[in-house]
Parts: structure tokens; sequence; C-alpha cells
């Protein structure tokens, strides 16, 4: 048995990205999402992305404050590159904007979305209660506090944030009209175009305050477990015509090509959940599918037992859905439901790539079973 100092750091880092270019990839077909983990391992993996935000998965966090977003007001004057990738429509973003509410400072680096199609409308990555939008937009940030690059961050656990706006056919949206007004230009895959810069913010929702936060992936291969997921609550609206310009337009195939292949349906779908907790900033009851549903409230009630005031030597806040405790235990084992990032054994740093993606905070820190690490009074011992 092996005894350390003991300093838990939890992080709950939680997060289609960067589109990156290898092995040719689809989302149907011979190359269409069911196949992505035969060239890209960690699709198949687990802390995928998107999710089904149900209604069971939400926990309040009352430390979850309102998104900041600095200098998202781009003047006209600024140049930004509009282009088709093959798999989105996507809009360069100056490094100047970033999300500042974050424990590290997440720089922009792009923007895209997802969308449906004319006969099946329906596109948006996340769900809401099984509900499906007809769009969704992706703000992509790196953490350039730790990576001097979207590149060096795409790839580590705590690399990237990833603002995700749902999106419904409604009225018309002058913000979109910015960069749609020019998708004519760039209807081939590997086309550009230079656009005049605008306010991003107003691509959002209204309110900021309001959000899921959970730990995910990238969407789109090779799908790294690295994003931060920040979706809003409340969606935006686009025009039926501002909706067709996405669906009807642009190609995946180039210029070149013998054949025309249309790009739309460019969406991943739903990924197991692998019992992750979606946070939410808001406490009061949501008309998620027409129905209310109240969120639970993670914080703990007053501690009742040995085993809780033990906990407080061990974490900086207090732990939720603490189970199985003996008040009277010497060794207090302490049994939590939420995913581990990171913690730390006196000079040790242990991340959720040394363990199997199935490990939750649950296993980690629970009688042992999966001889990870368990606790006692002043410090850790390895089992």
């Amino acid at each position: 048995m092996h005894f350390l100092s003991f300093t838990p750091i939890l992080l709950l880092q939680l997060t289609n990205l960067p589109v990156l270019h290898a092995a040719k990839w689809t989302y149907t077909g011979q190359e269409g999402q069911q196949y992505w983990s035969k060239h890209y391992p960690y699709c198949g993996g687990s802390f995928q992305s998107p999710i089904d935000i149900e209604s069971e998965l939400l926990r309040f966090d009352p430390t979850l404050g309102p998104v900041e977003v600095q200098n998202y007001d781009l003047s006209s004057d600024e140049q930004l590159t509009l282009g088709n990738n093959g798999h989105s429509v996507q809009l360069s973003l100056p490094h100047k904007m970033y999300i500042s509410s974050l424990p590290h400072r997440y720089t922009a680096a792009q923007l895209h979305l997802h969308w449906g199609s004319t006969s099946k409308p329906a596109g948006s990555e996340h769900l809401v209660n099984s509900q499906q939008y007809a769009a969704e937009l992706h703000v992509v940030h790196f953490n350039s506090d730790k990576y001097p690059n979207m590149s060096m961050a795409v790839d580590k656990s705590d690399g990237l944030a990833v603002l995700g706006v749902l999106i419904e056919v409604g009225e018309f949206n002058p913000a979109f009209e910015h960069f749609l007004k020019f998708i004519n230009d760039v209807k081939y895959s590997d086309q550009r175009v230079q656009i005049p810069g605008f306010n991003i913010r107003a691509l959002l929702p209204v309110r900021l305050d309001e959000y899921f936060r959970y730990d995910g992936s990238l969407t789109t291969p090779p799908c790294y477990p690295s994003v931060l997921w920040t979706v809003f609550r409340n969606h935006v609206t686009i025009s039926h015509k501002q909706f067709l310009a996405l669906a009807t337009t642009l190609y995946s195939s180039h210029t070149q090509d013998s054949t025309a292949v249309p790009l739309n349906s460019n969406f991943r779908k739903p990924q197991p959940a692998d019992s992750r907790v979606v946070l939410v900033s808001f406490k009061e009851e949501l008309d998620l599918d027409r129905t209310k549903t109240k969120v639970q409230d993670t914080t703990l009630e007053k501690k009742t037992s040995t085993a809780r005031e033990y906990s407080s030597f061990f974490f900086t806040s207090s732990p939720g859905n603490v189970i199985k405790q003996d008040p009277d235990a010497i060794i207090p084992l302490i049994t939590y439901s939420l995913f581990i990032i990171e913690f730390a054994c006196s000079s040790w740093v242990f991340r959720k790539h040394f363990f199997s993606p199935s490990h939750s905070l649950d296993f980690l820190l629970c009688c042992g079973r999966q001889n990870m690490v368990g606790l006692l009074a002043g410090g850790c011992f390895m089992l």
C-alpha cells in the first residue's frame, strides 16, 4: 500500500469542432459515421458528442455564472474567411475574441454549422429530451493559456471549449445574413471568400446565463474527447429562406468532380451519455419537451455523516451524491457519480487518459472495486 499526500482537483471540463482533414469520411454511405471508428478509434470510445440532453442527466450547479465573451463585436473593416471544407460552412475568427468566464482563457478559432435537409429539416447535433432542432451553430475556442494554437490543443483533455446554439426555423435573423449572403461564393469544397466582420455576439441567444454544460468530444473525426461543451438553453431562429440557403446551396464535392454531392444533413447522431452528468446554470423548472421537468440540485444537504465531514478535508467544495456511507467507519469510503477529469496526489497528476474511458468518479473513489484510489484522513493510497 503506497501513501501520498492528496489534493484532488476536480474539473468538470465540459464543450464539432475543427473539421480535420485525414482519411476521407462522410456522414452517410461507405465512409459514414457508423464506420468512423475504423480509422478514428476515439469515435468508438466513451464520452462522445453530441448527446441527447435528457432531464434525468441534469444537475443544477450554483457556481455556473453567465457566459462572458470578449471582443465579439467585430468591425466591418476586419476581413474574415468564409469557406466550405466539404463537411460544413466555416467562418474563421480573430484571436482577439475569447471566453473570459472559464478557469482558462479560451480563444476563438472558428465557427461552423450543422443542419438538416429540405426533406428532413431537423439537423441539430444536440437534442433536448429527444427534440432535434433545424440546425446548430458551434463557436470553437482553444485553451490559449496552455497551448499556442488549435492544433496543439485539439487532442488535450482541457484543450477546447465550444459554445453551441440551437437553431429553429422562424423569424429572419439579420446576424446570420452577414455570412449567409456570401454562401453562393463557397458552393463547392475548398472554396473561400473574404467577408466583412460583424457582431458575432448577435449570433448567440440574448441570455447567456442559461445553458447546459458537459464534458464531451469533437463531433467529427478524430472525435477527441477534448471539449468543454456549453449548449445554450434558448434557441435562436433563422427564416425558411435562410435555412434553404444552407440546405440547398452547398456541395461537399469539388468544382471539378463529375458528380455534385449536396452538403446537407451534416450532423452526427446522439452518442451514449456514459453515466455523464449535464450541469445546468438555472434551477427553475424547465419546459424541455412541453412538460415541466424539475432540475435536480447537486448542492448537498446538511452534513449528516462522518463520511461527509471527512470529505471536507479532501475537496474544496462539498461533493454530491455521496452514498454507501458507514458513519462508524474509521476510514470513510466516499462514492460519487460525477465524471472525473483530473486529480493530483502530491506531484503526480492523473488524467482520464490513464484510465479506461468507462471509469467515472463513481469507479475511481469507491471501495477500491476498480483498484484505483482509496481515501483516508490525511492522504490517499494507491490500491
